[in-house]
This record gives structure tokens, C-alpha cells and sequence, in this order.
């Protein structure tokens, strides 16, 4: 919202009415509680063990699994932290 009235304010310095409007919206904005944040989400020490679930059911547990690569595929060379996670092309990238 701020960048809008930036902007805004670039073009319409002249304006004493816009000016006035802009001061009045900065303070109810000043006045407006800030919103709560929360962590959601934190790195476990250890990873939890994931199990093949016994056709597909979750409540059978079959043979533990570990991250990696299938062996069918070709090894990925490991990083710091193992391989390197597949991400989706950026915005624009599909693009032609």
C-alpha cells in the first residue's frame, strides 16, 4: 500500500488535496495494530524416519526409507547437505 501512495505522490506533488488524504492515511495506518507472526516451521536435529506404508496404508509400516536417489536414476553429486533439491523455473522462464 505504502509503494502505491509513493508513487502516487510522485506525480501529484502539487496537490494540496492529495497531501492532505496522504497525511490522514499515514496516521490511521500508524494507528493499525501490527499483525502477530509466528514460527511455523524449524529444522529438526534428526530427520524423522519415513517408512514405505504397506499398501498404501499409513498405519502399516513397512521398510524404512532414506533420502537419496533412486538407483535406477543417475547419483546426483551430493552438496553440503545432499543432493540438491529440484525447484520450479523462475517466473518468466516458460515464457517464448
Amino acid at each position: 500500500m505504502s509503494q502505491k501512495r509513493a508513487v502516487y505522490a510522485a506525480f501529484r506533488k502539487d496537490d494540496p488535496e492529495f497531501k492532505q488524504r496522504d497525511q490522514k492515511l499515514a496516521k490511521l495506518e500508524k494507528r493499525q495494530p501490527k499483525p502477530v507472526t509466528t514460527l511455523i516451521m524449524k529444522e529438526r536435529p534428526e530427520p524423522r524416519e519415513s517408512f514405505i506404508f504397506i499398501k498404501g496404508d499409513f498405519t502399516r509400516k513397512g521398510d524404512p526409507v532414506t533420502p537419496g536417489v533412486p538407483a535406477i536414476l543417475n547419483p546426483f553429486k551430493a552438496g553440503p547437505r545432499g543432493p540438491r533439491p529440484l525447484r520450479p523455473p523462475g517466473p518468466g522462464a516458460l515464457d517464448r
